[in-house]
């Protein structure tokens, strides 16, 4: 019995070593990223003088507004992107939901059909009409646990994007 015992340890000695070992690699990879998606943003600051006076940082993405109202997001999937945009161009932000649909058909049972949130942006109206959309949340880069949380998180900077744009049109309408 005690041999038994004793490999049973192992095992779980090992296992256990594996998963921390898997876990603080995660963490390096994790720290990578961000620190490429900083890089990125603080070449963008440089090159564009840009004052950063919101900021926000995931672990795929990084949500910035300046004083002279950008937003700015950085987002890393296989490589760093980056998008800037003038809000003194939009005319509108809203938060936009992108849904699956999934029709269920059970032996005996009506189809029942389910929505599915695939992603969750924040879609720029440009004052020339156009749209420009942001990924805030995608399903397949960010999982379904953080739905919730981006979803919070794309309100919030909608709502902060809304407010510099107000400030924006309280100031002209001063002049």
């Amino acid at each position: 019995m005690s041999t038994i015992h004793l490999h049973a340890v192992l095992i779980v000695t090992a296992i256990t070593l594996i998963i921390f070992l898997l876990v603080l690699w995660a963490k390096r990879q994790a720290g990578k990223s961000k620190g490429q998606m900083n890089d990125t943003l603080n070449k963008m600051i440089k090159e564009l003088l840009l004052n950063i006076s919101e900021q926000e940082v995931f672990h795929n993405k990084i949500l910035a507004l300046d004083s002279s109202r950008h937003f700015i997001i950085v987002h890393k999937a296989d490589e760093v992107t980056s998008n800037i945009i003038d809000l003194d161009n939009v005319i509108d932000c809203k938060v936009k939901k992108l849904t699956t649909q999934v029709s269920k058909l059970r032996k005996g049972e009506q189809i029942k059909t389910e929505e599915y949130i695939r992603k969750i942006q924040l879609s720029f109206l440009m004052k020339d009409r156009s749209e420009t959309d942001v990924t805030i949340y995608s399903e397949i880069e960010d999982g379904m646990f953080e739905l919730a949380t981006l979803t919070a998180v794309a309100e919030k900077w909608q709502a902060k994007i809304t407010k510099a744009m107000n400030v924006r049109f309280a100031g002209k309408d001063q002049r």
